[in-house]
């Protein structure tokens, strides 16, 4: 997949009453309660990466991250299972 050189997009500048600074959207927000202070369209370059090789990253991130949450989680049993096995037989 070839990334686009730039993006260009139009932002939106409103307030609210409910807020204590403006905001930034980008969609027009003139609706109920938002005041519309202004657009400006922004341009921005597209970092041209390997796209395919972020994706393998952003995946094997979560692997790690589920890996290790439920090892935790099987470390716990694990002591559960220790804890229960110290407690004396009925009877003794």
């Amino acid at each position: 997949m070839e990334l686009p050189k730039q993006i260009t997009q139009t932002l939106y500048i409103c307030f609210s009453e409910t807020w204590d600074a403006p905001r930034i959207y980008d969609m027009d927000m003139d609706t109920d309660g938002y005041t519309p202070l202004g657009s400006v369209e922004v341009t921005v370059d597209v970092p041209q990466v390997d796209i395919t090789a972020k994706r393998i990253d952003a995946l094997e991130a979560k692997r790690t991250e589920i890996v290790t949450e439920y090892q935790d989680k099987l470390n716990a049993l694990d002591e559960r299972i220790q804890e229960l096995r110290a407690l004396p037989a009925p009877g003794e």
